[in-house]
């Protein structure tokens, strides 16, 4: 294995083991299902990171084979549930959808693997990757009003991501159609290597990035939201509350009412008017 590939990977691992630590965080701060799947994607894309590590003491041909499609087929389920995982914060997907897409595509791998040939289970595998790019910039498309309004300013990111991946896909393309194989692994093109790997952690970089982004600025509108209506609706009862007792006091035939006790409702609706106008200003 060329020493650049093998440096690029532990970066790789590096990036992606932020990515989970990242998601795991975010699930234990929010309880957000969303994260779950970005929980299992990047436990697949860490496993799928660590088995090419591993090539230079497998003597096997068969295991070593095994080892190259298994590699390919976790990054491939990886992106796709990085892919849900992001959908999820504006499409209702339902996880029958997703587990049987992904029995589907183990079983057909498995089954190229078995009857075909090893090379062309992972040139399968990166028609799904390739595929499964160019879906998650196509299907917000669909939905493009939705997806700005809930992704608001991360919209930026997206379109970085959006340029780094299309920039990756004709590369992609050429290293299947040279028979170099995914991750090229055992090839020695500096040029091609450099490229794969440098767009490959550059895009997972921004993708944790977009993660980010993302959830702080659907929190924030949340927030802002949610103190909107609180306020809101607070004061509309403020106004009932306040409006009674002035009616009921300058109501006639009240002259033995406690006055003082409406007079303390009045003072504290005006406490509470000013903790509204706080809230506002938050």
């Amino acid at each position: 294995m060329n020493a650049i590939v093998y440096f690029s990977l532990i970066i790789m691992l590096f990036v992606r083991s932020i990515g989970l630590g990242t998601s795991v965080n975010f699930y234990y701060d929010l309880r957000n299902k969303n994260y779950l799947y970005l929980i299992v994607a990047w436990i697949f894309a860490i496993i799928g990171n660590i088995l090419p590590l591993i090539l230079e003491f497998i003597l096997n041909s068969f295991l070593l084979e095994l080892i190259l499609v298994l590699n390919a087929l976790l990054i491939s389920l990886s992106l796709i549930l990085i892919m849900i995982g992001i959908f999820s914060f504006f499409l209702a997907i339902k996880p029958l959808y997703i587990i049987l897409s992904c029995v589907a595509i183990i079983f057909n791998l498995i089954l190229i693997f078995i009857f075909l040939d090893y090379n062309i289970s992972i040139s399968f595998s990166v028609i799904i990757m390739n595929s499964v790019i160019l879906i998650a910039f196509i299907v917000p498309l669909f939905k493009f009003k939705k997806f700005k309004k809930i992704v608001d300013k991360s919209i930026r990111w997206y379109y970085v991501g959006f340029i780094t991946l299309f920039c990756f896909l004709p590369i992609s393309f050429y290293i299947m159609i040279q028979g170099y194989g995914y991750g090229l692994y055992f090839v020695n093109d500096i040029l091609f290597i450099i490229l794969n790997y440098i767009i490959g952690i550059v895009n997972y970089f921004l993708l944790i990035v977009l993660l980010i982004h993302l959830e702080y600025t659907i929190s924030t509108n949340n927030q802002n939201q949610l103190k909107d209506k609180f306020s809101h609706n607070l004061g509309n009862i403020m106004q009932v509350i306040y409006s009674s007792a002035d009616l009921f006091k300058n109501i006639s035939g009240t002259e033995n009412l406690d006055e003082e006790n409406l007079d303390l409702i009045e003072r504290k609706c005006r406490e509470a008017s000013k903790l509204i106008n706080e809230i506002r200003r938050l």
